[in-house]
C-alpha cells in the first residue's frame, strides 16, 4: 500500500473511529458511577482528544502529498473544517446513544 493511501486512510477512517471509541469508552466508564464524562472539571479531556484527533489527521493529510503551494494549504484547511464538524457530530451521536441527548 502506498504511503499516500495509508495517510488518507489514517486521516479519514482511523482518526474518527479512534475518537468515537474514546468517547464511547468515556461515557461507559463515567455512567457506571453516575457521572457525565465531559462535564465541569473533566471537560479538558474532551478538548485534548478533539484537538489531538484534528492535529493527527491534519498531519496525515499534509504528509500524504508534497507541498504544492496554495492547493496544499486549502486541502489542509478543508480537511480540518470537515473533520471538526465530523468529530463534533460523532460526539453528539455517541453521547445520544449513551442517553445524553441534547
Amino acid at each position: 500500500m502506498k504511503r499516500t493511501t495509508r495517510c488518507y486512510l489514517l486521516a479519514w477512517l482511523a482518526v474518527p473511529l479512534a475518537f468515537a471509541a474514546y468517547i464511547s469508552f468515556a461515557y461507559t466508564n463515567a455512567l457506571t458511577v453516575g457521572l457525565l464524562p465531559f462535564l465541569g472539571p473533566r471537560e479538558w479531556k474532551w478538548w485534548v482528544a478533539f484537538t489531538a484527533s484534528l492535529l493527527i489527521g491534519t498531519w496525515c493529510i499534509a504528509a500524504a502529498r508534497p507541498y504544492d503551494g496554495a492547493r496544499w494549504v486549502v486541502r489542509l484547511l478543508l480537511y480540518f473544517l470537515a473533520m471538526a464538524i465530523l468529530l463534533a457530530s460523532l460526539h453528539l451521536s455517541v453521547a445520544c446513544i449513551h442517553g445524553d441527548c441534547l
